[in-house]
């Protein structure tokens, strides 16, 4: 009998610890008001598999096991543990129906068995399976489908593969930043993960989950805004997802309006249509250039550069009349607006970014005496003879250039400059010079410090609503300084308490379309304003800084060219995201701590 009892007093554990399948889990077909619970629901169960997607939405993470297939994924809701995509894990945690979506959550146990495991292959659906409960936290794939609505403002679209729609939504990855999209265009395959993302939907983990139908090609060019009377070469982009194909003709035709911009031509260097013969049978408002030759292209780059001249202030009116390749018509081109003019309230009254692009009021570097930084700066590749100090009221420190790179790529130069040990521990304006009489200075842009602390604070304010929190059209919209008032209250209490750093997190600007348009000056104001901060501040853009409002006149993209002009970049037209340095994202050290 005592055997008999120490018999089942060791094995007890192990049928404790015994793991619960994901199927298991997800198995079920009762319906409960049309959700479909686990039989485990609110029960405390181990399971394990490999992790397909990971830090989603916060830190939480979807696991599958390594056969994949429908039952076999599953959502955990765990901001305690980091696992990495190809992770094998075994977890215990309870398991939660939240909104329809079955989910384990309150883990009290986690551990990884090994890394780097493949992926769990993707199971083919059609497009109407994505609302089935199997699916659920499993990787998918639909195939040969058809757009059915474009992008809403969230990024989600809809495709459909002849049995019905789905909705592929953007909480991972957003393909607005990298493909126009177009009714009816078609696609090879889209593939993510199923989950309940305000609906029944497929999350797409980056550009390389989505594929275009062969022969596809999309022709696009960016919104431009030409401030002067210099020579604009647009960039025409040619996109075909995850695709290759071979070009060996194409023409295009596009019409403008030539009382406002003059053609002189086009550029095919440093675009693929350098390697063949380009002819240009272009007339007065109508531009027509035809090439033949031997490209072997694959998923985006620029075809060809036009040149346009602005000679009156107005609307360009490009739009493409025709296009074909290899003898094929496009049926998907898009042209932004090309707009040229300069009036009175096109001059604004604060700092705008003209060389230097690093550091700035907004983006500040911090530096110990005798240390070494980076500036970089926008100049011609033949531009010598840089040289760069610092200013503080009174005060002129001379800094030492050791080091000057040219990045052809980005037409940008890289300065090593060392701050010498200097006595006075302030905000500085950067001042920089080179040959041609390159003169520029950023207000604000270099703190120097004594040497980095080991204990500090920083002080973060977000959603400032710069001027006032009254939008176009409505009662007091032109005079409304609000939250000017408000905010210049705040900062001089900062100055008083003398953070390290500031960070301003998004929404600085109530409606970023509002500089130029009726004199109105949103981000002159602000940045007058942020000059009057006496430490560092860091900012990021919200999606009032650079995000459209139909209310406003302004056309859509001229909140981002707006935030270029004043905090950088370079860029005054909407730019693919595939060129880093045109992003709005960056990183800084505060001694070993790097925040992004």
């Amino acid at each position: 009998m005592k055997r008999q009892i120490l018999l089942i007093l060791t094995l007890l554990p192990l049928f404790l610890n015994a793991q619960i399948s994901i199927y298991d889990i997800q198995y079920t077909t009762e319906s409960v008001d049309g959700t479909y619970p686990s039989t485990y629901a609110n029960q405390i169960v181990t399971t394990g598999g490999i992790v397909t997607i990971a830090n989603y939405n916060g830190g939480t993470y979807f696991i599958e096991t390594s056969k994949g297939g429908a039952w076999n994924g599953i959502f955990i809701y765990d901001n305690s543990n980091s696992p990495s995509v190809g992770d094998s894990i075994v977890i215990t945690g309870l398991v939660y129906e939240y909104n329809g979506l079955t989910e384990l959550k309150d883990l009290t146990s986690f551990e990884v068995i090994s890394t780097n495991n493949p992926l769990p292959p993707f199971t083919q659906i059609n497009t109407n399976e994505v609302e089935e409960e199997a699916y659920e936290g499993v990787m998918v794939q639909i195939s040969d489908c058809n757009v059915t609505e474009t992008y809403d403002n969230y990024g989600a679209w809809k495709t459909n593969d002849g049995s019905g729609d789905c909705e592929i939504a953007a909480a991972i990855y957003n393909m607005e930043n990298d493909l126009p999209l177009f009714l009816n265009y078609p696609l090879a395959s889209v593939q993510g993960i199923v989950t309940n993302y305000y609906g029944q939907c497929i999350l797409p983990r980056s550009i390389n989950d989505i594929q275009a139908a062969e022969g596809a090609f999309i022709l696009s060019t960016n919104d431009t805004y030409v401030l002067d009377e210099s020579t604009l070469a647009l960039p025409i982009h040619i996109r075909l997802l995850n695709q290759n194909a071979n070009i060996t003709n194409y023409e295009l035709s596009m019409s403008y309006d030539p009382t406002i911009f003059s053609f002189t031509g086009f550029e095919s260097d440093n675009t693929i249509s350098e390697t063949g013969t380009v002819t240009d049978n272009s007339t007065t408002g109508l531009i027509n250039l035809s090439f033949n030759g031997n490209i072997d292209f694959s998923d985006f780059s620029t075809l060809i550069k036009l040149n346009l001249t602005p000679i009156a202030n107005g609307d360009g009116l490009l739009q493409f009349t025709s296009a074909s390749i290899n003898n094929v018509n496009l049926d998907y081109l898009q042209t932004g607006e090309l707009l040229s003019g300069s009036d009175g309230c096109d001059t604004p009254q604060a700092d705008t970014i003209t060389v230097i692009q690093r550091p700035l009021l907004n983006i500040p570097a911090i530096v110990a005496n005798g240390e070494t930084f980076v500036i970089e700066c926008f100049a011609p590749e033949a531009t010598n003879s840089w040289d760069a100090s610092l200013y503080f009221e009174n005060v002129t420190v001379d800094l030492t250039i050791s080091n000057v790179d040219y990045d052809t790529n980005l037409d940008k130069w890289t300065l090593q400059a060392t701050l010498p040990n200097v006595e006075f521990y302030e905000l500085y304006d950067l001042h920089v010079t080179a040959s041609g009489g390159i003169s520029d200075t950023a207000r604000n842009a270099v703190k120097v410090i004594d040497q980095y602390k080991d204990e500090y604070y920083f002080i973060q304010i977000t959603d400032t609503h710069l001027p006032g929190h009254t939008f176009y059209g409505d009662e007091g919209y032109e005079t409304d300084e609000s939250e000017l008032t408000d905010l210049e209250k705040v900062i001089n209490d900062i100055n008083l308490i003398n953070p390290e750093f500031v960070l301003l997190t998004g929404d600085l600007i109530n409606e970023g379309e509002l500089e130029d348009f009726e004199c109105l000056r949103h981000h002159t104001k602000t940045v007058q304003l942020l000059e009057k901060f006496e430490v560092p501040v860091f900012i990021v853009p919200g999606n009032h800084d650079l995000g459209g409002w139909d209310a406003t006149p302004p056309s859509q993209g001229t909140s981002r060219r707006e935030w270029w002009r004043f905090f950088g970049w370079r860029q005054q037209s909407i730019p693919p995201v595939q060129e880093e340095y045109y992003t709005h994202d960056y990183s800084f050290n505060y001694d070993e701590v790097h925040f992004i």
